[in-house]
Order: C-alpha cells, then sequence, then structure tokens
C-alpha cells in the first residue's frame, strides 16, 4: 500500500480536525440507522486517541463502540480523477459507512486501510462520512485479550500501556489518473563503490511503459530506466550509502507512460544499505554495527499515540542529542509518518507486529479455544499488511514478529513456525526474531530467531532493590544465551521506574540515582560480551498505562518524562552511546 504522496499527478487532502463523536454504550448504533441520522454528538480530534481529549472518566478507558461523523467536500477539479478514502488506523476494528452505505470494513488498530469511492462521490458536492470503532479485543484478536465479564470489564489485556482507542490517524483522501501505480517494492544492493536498486511495479490500467528515475538529494538524475516490463534494476556508479551516521535519502519517482505522457508520477524516498547477519555480529552496509537506544511508545498528552510533527521533530531531535541510533516500534505497527522521520534522522527500526499481550503468566494459552491457528491466522494476516506497508523504508533493519509471548510454553512452537515461514517468504533481505523474556533456560523458540532479542529485569522485576546482584546474574544470563544459540543478542528491554525530581543517597529504587546506577551495571556486562550488538533502555519516555497499584501516573521507566524532559539517566546514557 503506497504512502499517499503529492505530485504532479496525484493530489492528497486531508479530512481532519473535529469531527462529530458519540459512545454507543448501548450498541444500539447500527439498529438505529446512525450511519444515516447520528444522534446527539460532542466534538472530538481526528489523528488522537479518544482517551484523553475530554474530562469524561468512563471514556479514559472505555471499552466498546464509539461513532465518528464527518460532512466533507469533493473538490471539483477531482472529476475525472479515481477517488480514494484512506484511514491511517483506528483502534481496533472498524466499519464505515459513506452516504449512508456500507463502504469497507477492518481488522488491526494500527495499519491504514482504504477503498476506492470514484462512483460514491460527486466532485463538487457535500458527502457524509460514518466511522464505528470498536475497541474490542479476544482471542483471536492481534494483540489477544482474555474475556472477564465477570469481573465487570468486558475483556483484560495483559500488555503493559493503555489500550487507547479511536481514529488516532490522518483520515485523508487523494486523487490519482484511472490508470495508476498500484504498488512498488525496491530493493536496495551494493557491489563495491557501486549500488542501486532492483525495483519491481505493478501498474493498474492500459499504459505503454514506465520510467523509473533515481535524483540525488540535489534532485539530479544519477539513474533511470524506461521499460515496457514490470521490473528493472537501477546502478548508481559512485553510490552513497545510508547509514545512522550518513541518512543518505534517493528520490525514485516512477512515472507511467501512455506513449510520451505522463499519466501518473509517484515519488518515493529511498535509502541504499544492506543488512546481513553473520556469526554473532550484526552488518549494516557489511560492516558490523552496535545497536543503542531506548524503545519509544507512540505516546504524548491528549493526543495518544496519534502523529504530531511538532511532537516527532522533538523525540527525533532528542534520539540523536542522546546519541541513540535506533529504537524498536513497541509494540505495534507505528505510524508511517514515523518511519519517514527515522529514514530522514538516520535511526534504525526494529519493526514489531502488534503480537503483544499474549502472556498466559504461568498458564499454557498457545492450545485449542485459546491462542490457536484462528489467533495465527489474524496475526499473519496483519503482518503481511505490515510488510507491504513498509517494505521500502531504509531505517527498518529488521523485523520482530512479538513481544514477550509464552515462548516458554511447548505450543508456541507450532503457533509461530508458521509466522516466522511467511514473514521470510515476504522479505528475504532483512533478519526475522521475536522479543522474549523466558530467559535462556525456558526459551522453546529461539531456534527460529537471526538474532536472540530478550527483555532482562534484573534488579527490578527480578531481584528487586539488589543493584549488587545485576552483573552476576546478567552476566550468567548473557552466557546461557551465547551458549544455546550462538547468535547476535541484542537486550531489548531494561530498565527501572523512576520518579523525576525524587532523588536518594544511597540510590534507592524510584530515584533518579537508582536508575543511572542501574545502567551503570547493565553497561558494564554487555561492554564485557562481544557477542552482545545493541542495548536499548526502557523506555525512551514515560507513558500511560491503564490503572493499577504498580502503575502511578503510568509507566515511569523513561529516561524522559512524558513531557519529554530529561532525567540523569538521559545525560549519562548521552556520554556513554557517544562512545559507542
Amino acid at each position: 500500500m503506497l504512502f499517499p504522496r503529492q505530485s504532479s499527478t496525484r493530489e492528497v487532502i486531508e479530512i481532519g480536525g473535529l469531527w462529530d463523536f458519540a459512545k454507543d454504550k448501548g450498541e444500539v448504533g447500527v439498529r438505529e440507522r446512525w450511519f444515516a441520522r447520528p444522534p446527539h454528538t460532542r466534538p472530538m480530534a481526528v489523528g488522537a486517541n479518544y482517551n484523553e481529549q475530554t474530562a469524561d472518566d468512563e471514556l479514559w478507558e472505555f471499552f466498546g463502540k464509539v461513532w465518528y461523523f464527518k460532512r466533507f467536500i469533493v473538490p471539483s477539479s477531482w472529476s475525472g480523477k479515481r477517488i480514494v478514502l484512506r484511514i491511517g488506523a483506528a483502534n481496533y476494528s472498524s466499519r464505515v459507512w459513506l452516504d449512508g452505505r456500507p463502504l469497507m470494513a477492518n481488522e488491526g488498530g494500527a495499519l491504514p486501510f482504504e477503498a476506492e469511492v470514484t462512483r460514491r462521490v460527486t466532485p463538487g458536492e457535500e458527502h457524509f462520512l460514518a466511522v464505528r470503532v470498536d475497541s474490542t479485543l479476544g482471542y483471536t484478536t492481534i494483540p489477544p485479550a482474555v474475556m472477564v465479564p465477570e469481573k465487570g470489564r468486558p475483556f483484560e489485556y495483559e500488555f503493559d500501556f493503555l489500550h487507547m482507542s479511536g481514529i488516532h490517524r490522518p483520515v485523508r483522501l487523494y486523487a490519482t489518473a484511472k490508470t495508476y501505480l498500484d504498488d512498488i517494492t525496491v530493493t536496495p544492493w551494493i557491489d563495491g563503490r557501486a549500488g542501486g536498486f532492483n525495483v519491481n511495479w505493478r501498474v493498474a490500467g492500459a499504459h505503454d511503459s514506465v520510467r523509473v528515475t533515481v535524483h540525488d538529494n540535489k534532485r539530479r538524475a544519477v539513474a533511470s530506466v524506461e521499460t515496457s516490463k514490470s521490473s528493472c534494476r537501477l546502478t548508481i556508479p559512485k553510490c552513497r550509502l545510508w547509514s545512522p551516521e550518513d541518512p543518505y535519502l534517493y528520490t525514485l519517482r516512477t512515472e507511467v507512460l501512455s506513449g510520451a505522457r505522463v499519466v501518473d508520477e509517484y515519488p518515493l524516498p529511498v535509502g541504499v544499505r544492506t543488512v546481513k547477519v553473520r556469526g554473532t555480529e550484526f552488518l549494516l552496509n557489511g560492516k558490523s554495527v552496535y545497536f543503542k537506544g531506548a524503545s519509544r511508545h507512540e505516546d504524548f498528552p491528549v493526543i495518544g499515540r496519534g502523529p504530531n510533527d511538532a511532537v516527532l521533530v522533538k523525540d527525533f531531535s532528542l534520539m540523536k542529542w542522546v546519541n541513540a541510533n535506533f529504537f524498536r516500534t513497541v509494540h505495534y505497527p507505528y505510524a508511517e509518518e514515523v518511519l519517514n522521520m527515522a529514514d530522514q534522522f538516520g535511526i534504525m527500526v526494529i519493526n514489531e507486529t502488534p503480537a503483544v499481550g499474549m502472556n498466559g503468566k504461568g498458564r499454557r494459552i498457545f492450545r485449542k479455544g485459546f491462542l490457536d491457528e484462528r489467533t495465527r491466522k489474524t496475526h499473519i494476516a496483519l503482518l503481511e499488511r505490515q510488510y507491504e506497508r513498509d517494505k521500502n523504508h531504509p531505517s527498518i533493519v529488521m523485523w520482530s514478529l512479538a513481544n514477550e509471548p509464552s515462548s516458554w510454553d511447548p505450543g508456541f512452537v507450532p503457533y509461530i513456525r508458521p509466522v516466522f515461514k511467511r514473514m521470510r517468504e515476504l522479505d528475504r533481505t532483512r533478519p526475522v526474531s521475536f522479543v522474549t523474556d523466558a530467559g535462556c533456560r525456558g526459551e522453546k523458540a529461539g531456534r527460529f530467531c537471526d538474532v536472540i532479542l530478550t527483555n532482562i529485569y534484573i534488579g527490578w522485576y527480578e531481584r528487586t532493590g539488589q543493584l549488587g546482584a545485576i552483573e552476576e546474574d546478567l552476566s550468567r544470563e548473557l552466557d546461557g544465551w551465547r551458549a544455546r544459540f550462538a547468535k547476535p543478542v541484542i537486550v531489548t528491554e531494561f530498565g527501572c521506574d523512576t520518579i523525576a525530581g525524587m532523588h536518594s543517597e544511597p540510590p534507592l529504587m524510584f530515584s533518579e540515582e537508582y536508575q543511572v546506577e542501574f545502567l551503570k551495571h547493565y553497561a558494564k556486562v554487555l561492554d564485557s560480551k562481544p557477542f552482545v550488538v545493541g542495548e536499548a533502555v526502557w523506555v525512551m519516555n514515560d507513558f500511560l498505562t491503564k490503572q493499577g497499584l504498580t502503575r502511578c501516573g503510568g509507566n515511569r521507566k523513561g529516561i524522559f518524562t512524558r513531557l519529554r524532559e530529561p532525567k540523569m539517566a538521559a545525560h549519562w546514557l548521552k556520554t556513554r552511546w557517544a562512545k559507542k
């Protein structure tokens, strides 16, 4: 699925701002035909979750169905064009009506969905859009949840971030020619000083040829091919590679031609880089690379997980300031705007599917009637869509198929094996893994992984408050991973809750001093293990979670506050990572 981009043949408008909004607590909306006659509504901003936008305590963690309504006008200049309605994401499942008639449905709360509306709209006239969003989760959804109606809630989820809902990414209307570029796949390659791209595409509609041109960052054409085929190979003689130190982007301009006339044009930022695992090394462009960073949630006050340009600029500026070079998309596909920024800023990304909360807390849940082949079907379907959306980003260097599943459970092996198989069928150019907290002795599925991604919390959840126990226990755990699998290891989470402004000497739990000392002990051990190729402190910024006795205002493990104010740990990591 191509991201909507403006070009000489394509136009994009955003249907944003305030929409009319209503809760459907009694689930009467369809029966009462709200899609044609809305009930009493309140204003709600789209492109942000609804949870924090109001003073409604019930809406803060509302489980169920809500409705959004909007009237919009299609530009009269779009007459004769192909017109598409695209919703960036709505969590979790959605049904959409246009002018009182069904248009499309979707499952998956972090990926875009769209429908062509050319025959359903009249340019120059007003139309009415109704979207019903349902936040309900269950055994067959990704992420899954356990049904617990007896506790006064429709379901209970095991992931440690607030289950925010609503239309939290932009709604766009875009227009193309009737003949258009439908998809493009760009695979970079390097051969000595030369490099370039293998490009495959799909065009809908009659055309004569396709011209693909690579432009450098000064808009000079450095390679070009015109062909009647559906693929080509482009060579850039003195190619400049993409890396965190030099995130150089070319523009791949694809033009669909009818004779000499350009009927469709699509510009795509691309980078030349390769990734490979060799022994216990991770290679970027043939050179060993060390991952350093702090994973981040899409989370900011009031807007929740909605992409905001100013917040994105701030977040990526802070990553560069702290000398980070990567993050993991915890624990769902991030907005395309985030990945575009990662490409531009030179931040590597481990791209994670929304398979989180698959942890039975000691119970075997990978079995019939719980997390089974129905769940896996949803998992693979969302994985395929995520790949199609994200495949061309140079910043994405690895896929993570899940976070902290019960991978000690023997039932997890037959569950996850087909997921790995499908991912490798889709993408043969990037390593594939999942994030485990099963421990080196309990892990059942590590053999499927190209890189071991492990979360370790010695000194916090284990050996709580015992800073002196970290080094010996951590060293033993890492050596165990090395002995069992002989693969590169990235510690993808380690951290401790820290209240900004709380100080203590000696360093006690929750103080900023404890967080710094905690990180120092981990760093000493990580630096002594050559097979460890990365570290991701948990977490970049504090974030909201569901309410609980262990969550005072959310998860406070950030090296920055939720407002992006640095704690002492951020300054210490800035110095450490400058030397790595």
